[in-house]
């Protein structure tokens, strides 16, 4: 297989918006934006499940939203074992971190 052969060569792949490939051992983390919008959490599952790393953003307009939305989405059940940010659409600096840092 030939994603195979190049993870031998580069093994820091890294899966972006496809909660795929996780139990085949090809992908080293995921990078997923908005998946309590569009309700779709869960299927990160399999990479909490194999210790591999979910990277995970939720997006506001406006930073005055963001607190609202971060004590939504922080502490939520499907978002265990997540690295979650709330972060505004512009990707300035400001950022509110579900683990507190």
């Amino acid at each position: 297989m030939k994603i195979r052969a190049w993870h031998l060569l580069a093994p820091v792949l890294c899966l972006t918006q496809a909660a795929c490939g996780a139990g085949e051992g090809w992908s080293d983390w995921a990078l997923n934006e908005e998946c309590v919008a569009y309700d779709e959490c869960d299927t990160y599952a399999p990479f909490v499940d194999a210790g591999k790393a979910v990277f995970h953003v939720e997006y506001v307009d406006d930073i005055a939203d963001g607190q609202a939305l971060a004590d939504e989405v922080c502490g939520r059940s499907d978002l265990e074992g997540f690295s979650t940010l709330i972060k505004e659409w512009d990707l300035e600096s400001w950022r509110i971190a579900c683990d507190g840092s």
